[in-house]
């Protein structure tokens, strides 16, 4: 079994500990941290889980690709891949958005996924 996960979390792309850039002093702040402190583990602990299955036998292999991905750690870089910068700072509040929004973020989820997964788990597909 392949199993891709393609996401935008922050929480998955910098996992381990805060840096310490943030200090919540003010009353919203001081709400967001806990949630974003507990977050973080419960994906720590999520990829931890991911990362015993193929050891124990119950995945071949797994890819973990996301929309943060820095471009220039990519093994090999399209000359059509929509760029990181193009799409990071799109708001994650629900609000509603452009189709072209839309149409940059699923074709860089889908790029990603296609070059990683051919150039990772080739054997697999």
């Amino acid at each position: 079994m392949l199993s891709l996960w393609i996401t935008s979390s922050p929480a998955m792309q910098a996992m381990g500990l805060f840096g310490g850039q943030v200090r919540p002093f003010w009353w919203p702040a001081r709400m967001l941290a806990p949630f974003e402190s507990l977050f973080r583990k419960v994906q720590d602990g999520t990829r931890d889980r991911l990362d015993r299955y193929p050891e124990a036998g119950r995945l071949k292999g797994f890819l973990l690709a996301y929309l943060g991905q820095r471009d220039e750690l990519l093994p090999v870089i399209p000359d059509d891949l929509i760029r990181r910068q193009e799409v990071q700072d799109y708001p994650t509040d629900f609000s509603p958005m452009k189709p072209a929004e839309i149409d940059a973020l699923s074709r860089r989820g889908e790029q990603l996924a296609r070059l990683l997964v051919d150039h990772y788990l080739s054997e697999l597909v």
